[in-house]
């Protein structure tokens, strides 16, 4: 069975990581050490990426370490209320009561990604870590 995919980005030889939030969310960067840009599109429906040969792509699903997907998987957020401008968080950084909400509310959070989510809160636990708004 395929795993579906989390994380999908591309790190630049200065360091920069780009990275496509949404199909058809196309991004680039030019690189400061080379001048040679790169570009990301295609969010987790499809890989689409600038092949310059010295680039890192990073690609992550539930099999990969939770540390990756800690560091690297992102959620969009308008704030607890809705009405705050638009942010992406990094899993490692969302609230609990956060991801719980999701867990709880976004029914279209299936398969790999549920499970992700469900992988943090236990690791939070027993780690004693709380992660407050």
């Amino acid at each position: 069975m395929t795993k579906q995919l989390l994380v999908i980005a591309l790190m630049t030889p200065d360091g920069t990581v780009i990275q496509s939030n949404h199909r058809h969310d196309y991004v680039t960067h030019i690189d400061a050490t080379n001048g040679k840009e790169y570009m990301i599109d295609g969010g987790l429906n499809y890989i689409r990426c600038s092949k310059n040969g010295d680039e890192r792509m990073m690609t992550y699903t539930i099999d990969s370490s939770l540390n990756d997907l800690r560091q690297w998987f992102t959620w969009g957020t308008y704030g607890i209320k809705g009405d705050q401008p638009f942010k992406r968080v990094k899993l490692r950084d969302m609230s609990n009561t956060h991801i719980i909400n999701i867990l709880e509310t976004q029914f279209h959070v299936q398969g790999d990604m549920r499970e992700m989510f469900k992988n943090e809160l236990a690791y939070r636990q027993e780690n004693d870590i709380v992660v407050e708004d």
